[in-house]
């Protein structure tokens, strides 16, 4: 799977504009976190059975490096701060959240089947 690097304030206002035309997929990560790395190679490795999402519309946010990016998603999209948390925001909201090991590819294609 090739991540779009969100790594500034402009670049999420593009995807949340980006959002009212095709759903956009945020991974937050922590490049620190074993349990973080666990979940994003778990999801990564059953996204290539799936064509959900196109790749340009999925984007990785390096919690570490990005902080003041991180703190922007959650309060402009109104979710708790959690690592790893996937989103899929549409219409400019974050429709779809999960965190952890409830991050899974299969509950987003169910939710995204709905």
């Amino acid at each position: 799977m090739k991540w779009n690097d969100l790594k500034s304030l402009s670049q999420f206002d593009e995807l949340v504009e980006q959002s009212y035309e095709k759903p956009q997929l945020v991974f937050k990560h922590s490049t620190s976190c074993p349990i973080s790395a666990i979940v994003k190679s778990r999801f990564e490795g059953d996204w290539k059975k799936q064509t959900l999402i196109s790749q340009e519309q999925c984007f990785i946010l390096d919690l570490l490096a990005n902080r003041a990016v991180s703190n922007e998603v959650a309060g402009r999209l109104s979710v708790r701060h959690e690592s790893p948390q996937l989103l899929l925001i549409d219409q400019g909201k974050a429709l779809y959240n999960a965190s952890h090991t409830s991050i899974s590819v299969q509950d987003l294609a169910d939710f995204l089947a709905k």
